[in-house]
């Protein structure tokens, strides 16, 4: 004898949780993704008073100024780079991340003693 028919019901589909992404963070990581695989660069220029003034970013020294470098991206923050000339102060700035280009000009003072110590002629480039 053949077994009576069992009962079925139609089972609805289950509502799958929207996962909206807000529309500025989409932006972010289309901006960010799009950098990463174009190999975005950031373009610096670099001067300084007086010219001939050694550009060191990171512990790299990467020439003299005037100077024109493309920077390649790096993943977090602001990127320091430093300018420095014999008998000169270290001068130092900072690229942020995001900027695609960036022009930087930098005096360079004499170095002198300790505070107080200096004369307006030492302030002279």
């Amino acid at each position: 004898m053949p077994n009576p028919p069992v009962p079925t019901r139609a089972v609805p589909p289950r509502a799958v949780p929207s996962r909206a992404v807000p529309s500025r963070a989409l932006a972010a990581l289309v901006f960010a993704l799009g950098c990463a695989s174009a190999a975005c660069t950031h373009h610096v220029q670099v001067r300084s008073d007086p010219p001939g003034a050694e550009v060191i970013i990171g512990r790299k020294s990467v020439g003299v100024t005037p100077l024109q470098i493309e920077v390649k991206p790096w993943k977090v923050g602001t990127r320091e780079i430093k300018v420095k000339a014999a008998g000169r102060r270290t001068a130092s700035f900072t690229v942020p991340r995001f900027a695609r280009r960036s022009t930087h000009e930098v005096v360079l003072v004499r170095k002198h003693g300790p505070s107080g110590t200096w004369s307006p002629e030492d302030a002279e480039p």
